[in-house]
């Protein structure tokens, strides 16, 4: 317990005005949505709240190469519904690639641009997606859930608003829109 909140503490310095504390992030709150991100080692993402743009000071939920096979794989959940994705997590697993999540509060009514890249070697084949992604705009008191999957030669950020009407789960799809690098002013 002392080590997640070690972990949150940290990810709030990052960007502090973003981040919700798990204590206080057991339900939606005014002005917040709740976003789970998926990842795994060779999976980097990073999310940037408040812009409809990439680049400068963002959250990077994951990482790829050695910093993501070394690095943490523990999932940290603020008290979001589960998913089939989270019941299966194992499915998501890889080749020395252990499949994980990271739950954040971040302000609701405002851009959150996510970015993924994505590099694999299955030995003779080389698999790579370069800053792939997009942003949308989460809504005041829902959860969503962000996954990146890859295959048959494409790779996709895929959004979905985790909806829990009649006590039953569903993901229903969330469009993101293009998004480009920040300017230098953004």
């Amino acid at each position: 317990m002392l080590k997640k909140l070690f972990i949150l503490m940290a990810l709030c310095a990052v960007n502090g005005s973003q981040l919700v504390h798990a204590e206080e992030a057991s339900a939606p709150q005014d002005g917040h949505a709740r976003v789970r991100f998926f990842g795994q080692a060779v999976i980097s993402m990073t999310f940037y709240p408040d812009k409809s743009c990439y680049g400068g000071k963002g959250v990077q939920t994951s990482r790829s190469g050695f910093g993501g096979f070394f690095g943490s794989t523990k999932s940290i959940s603020i008290g979001m519904p589960e998913t089939p994705e989270v019941l299966n997590l194992k499915d998501r697993d890889g080749i020395l690639s252990k499949a994980f999540y990271r739950e954040y509060a971040v302000s609701a009514d405002k851009p959150l641009t996510i970015i993924a890249t994505m590099a694999q070697s299955t030995g003779r084949h080389m698999y790579s997606c370069e800053k792939i992604g997009g942003f949308f705009i989460p809504e005041n008191g829902k959860d969503y859930e962000v996954t990146f999957d890859y295959g048959n030669d494409t790779c996709q950020v895929n959004v979905a608003q985790i909806d829990t009407a009649d006590a039953e789960v569903r993901l229903l799809p969330v469009k993101t829109s293009m998004v480009a690098k920040c300017s230098a002013k953004d």
